[in-house]
C-alpha cells in the first residue's frame, strides 16, 4: 500500500512544490500573503509527525472541515490554493493542508540550530490514505490523512509545532526541532516535525490573521529553548 501511495504522491509532488514555496531568505511573512478559507475541508498538520523518504515527508495529519488560512500560493491564470482545494474536495480525491489553531496540546518552538522540518502548508493529502498503515507512523485513523510535504534542511531560523509540555534541557528542545546536520536530518526514515521558515512570529501572524478573519481569539503556546 505504501508503494502505491508513494507513486501517487510522486506524480503530484511537482505540483505540490508550487503550493509550498516559502523563500528561505525571507524570514517574515505578511498578512498580504495570506488567504482566509472559510467552511471547507482541509488537513491540519500543525503538531503532526512526518516520515522522511527520499527527501519527501509523509505527515500524519487531521481531516477537518471548517475555517482555516494559508499562504495564498498564487499561480496563473488567477488561481491559488483555494482553487486547488476546491478541485480535490469536489471529487473527494485529495484535500490541501492549511492552518487553523491546533489546540492546547501543541506549542510553537523557535529553532536556531541547523536542522530540518516538514513544510506542509499547501501540501496535498490523499483521501484514500485514511485507515491505511504507513512506515514508522502506524495505521491512520478514519479521521486522519497522509499529506505529502517536502523535507526542508536549513541553517537559518525556523519554527516547528511540538508538544505543549516544554522540554527541560537544550538537547531535548533541539531534538524536537530536528536539529542536526543536513545529511543526518535528510536521511531516509528520519521523523521530522511540521514547521516553516522564519521565527515563531510567523506563526503569530498566521494566528492573528485567522482570528481577524473569523472573529476568534486564540493565542499561541510557545516553548523557549533552555540554556543548558
Amino acid at each position: 500500500m505504501f508503494q502505491v501511495c508513494a507513486i501517487l504522491f510522486r506524480k503530484l509532488i511537482g505540483v505540490s512544490f508550487i503550493f509550498i514555496l516559502l523563500n528561505q531568505e525571507s524570514l517574515a511573512i505578511t498578512q498580504d500573503e495570506l488567504i482566509a478559507l472559510p467552511n471547507q475541508k482541509y488537513a491540519l498538520c500543525a503538531g503532526a509527525l512526518s516520515f522522511n523518504f527520499d527527501s519527501i515527508t509523509y505527515a500524519k495529519c487531521l481531516k477537518l472541515k471548517g475555517n482555516s488560512v494559508s499562504l495564498t500560493q498564487p499561480y496563473p491564470p488567477n488561481q491559488n490554493i483555494q482553487t486547488v482545494n476546491k478541485i480535490g474536495t469536489a471529487n473527494n480525491t485529495y484535500r490541501v493542508s492549511t492552518y487553523s489553531p491546533p489546540g492546547a496540546s501543541v506549542a510553537v518552538y523557535t529553532c536556531t540550530q541547523p536542522g530540518a522540518f516538514a513544510q506542509c502548508d499547501g501540501g496535498l493529502c490523499f483521501e484514500n490514505t485514511s485507515g491505511k498503515k504507513f512506515p514508522s507512523l502506524g495505521r491512520l485513523g478514519r479521521g486522519e490523512i497522509m499529506c505529502s510535504c517536502p523535507a526542508v534542511t536549513t541553517d537559518k531560523t525556523y519554527h516547528v509545532n511540538g508538544p505543549a509540555t516544554c522540554p527541560k534541557t537544550a538537547a531535548e528542545y533541539d531534538a524536537i526541532c530536528g536539529a542536526g546536520s543536513a545529511k543526518a536530518q535528510s536521511s531516509d526514515g528520519v521523523i521530522l516535525r511540521v514547521g516553516a521558515a522564519g521565527p515563531a512570529i510567523n506563526n503569530d501572524i498566521l494566528l492573528e490573521f485567522y482570528n481577524n478573519s473569523f472573529g476568534a481569539s486564540y493565542v499561541n503556546s510557545k516553548c523557549d529553548r533552555p540554556a543548558n
